[in-house]
C-alpha cells in the first residue's frame, strides 16, 4: 500500500463517521421539528379556547352589569314610591 491508497482508505473512514454523525443528528432535528409542530398545535389550540373563554366571561360581566344598573334604578323607584 502506498501513501495514496493510505490517505485514500483514512478520507473514506472519516467521511464515514461524519456521515453517520451528520444523519443522527438530522434524525435528532426531524423529531424535534416534529415536536416544535405539535407544540405550536397544541398552543394554537389553547390560546383560541383562551380567548373563547374570555369573550364569554367579558360578555357575562356586561350583562351582570346591565343587571345591576336595571335592579339600582328599580330600588330607586321603590325607595321613591315608599316615601
Amino acid at each position: 500500500m502506498n501513501s495514496g491508497e493510505v490517505f485514500y482508505v483514512i478520507g473514506g473512514i472519516g467521511l464515514s463517521i461524519i456521515t453517520y454523525f451528520l444523519k443522527r443528528t438530522m434524525t435528532e432535528l426531524e423529531k424535534i421539528k416534529e415536536t416544535c409542530y405539535d407544540t405550536k398545535n397544541r398552543l394554537n389550540v389553547l390560546e383560541n379556547d383562551y380567548v373563547n373563554k374570555v369573550a364569554q366571561l367579558n360578555e357575562k360581566i356586561d350583562i351582570l352589569q346591565e343587571t345591576i344598573k336595571e335592579l339600582t334604578h328599580e330600588l330607586k323607584e321603590f325607595n321613591r314610591r315608599v316615601k
